[in-house]
């Protein structure tokens, strides 16, 4: 890039500066983490994990008594929606960084991922906001899925794959 200053893509721009959301689901808190097996975000974590850990994010998974070498994991959390507002509305999910390449998927679906040509200055510390695509969310049960690719020695990739708040889901 030459050194220029790149401004990251408005899709992950931090939140702010547009409406407020009429209402915000914080999803800090329990997560289930677990080793990913191979690189690929359209697998599902559940065939891709071989053991499954409770963490609390924020926090750090190697504090919280794991260790990861270089690779990639999966952050799983189901969430309740007791019902969807009115039509229209818009959702977006924030994710206040990864330590990492992320790939984010609702209910199965890939909504977003942040890498090294979308945010090639300072990936570990991007702030992403993801749209959430229109009849992707559901009254009842949903699933958030993050999968983190990292490699705590390389230069372009650098993080050890934690996750940082903010993490909610809003509606606009």
């Amino acid at each position: 890039n030459a050194q220029a200053a790149m401004a990251a893509p408005a899709l992950l721009q931090p939140p702010g500066g547009g409406p407020a959301p009429f209402l915000s689901q914080d999803l800090a808190g329990e997560w289930q983490c677990g080793f990913g097996r191979g690189d690929s975000p359209q697998a599902s974590p559940v065939s891709q994990v071989a053991r499954w850990k409770k963490v609390v994010i924020p926090g750090s998974y190697r504090e919280q008594g794991w260790d990861a070498p270089s690779g990639s994991l999966w952050y799983v959390r189901r969430f309740d929606l007791p019902e969807l507002p009115k039509e229209p509305f818009t959702a977006r999910f924030n994710l206040g960084a990864a330590e990492g390449v992320d790939h984010v998927l609702i209910n199965g679906k890939l909504i977003g991922s942040t890498g090294r040509i979308t945010n090639p200055d300072d990936l570990s510390t991007a702030l992403r906001g993801y749209a959430v695509p229109a009849g992707l969310l559901k009254p009842g049960a949903n699933e958030i899925a993050i999968f983190v690719q990292f490699d705590t020695a390389a230069p372009l990739s650098p993080g050890n794959g934690n996750l940082a708040t903010p993490l909610s889901l809003e509606f606009f």
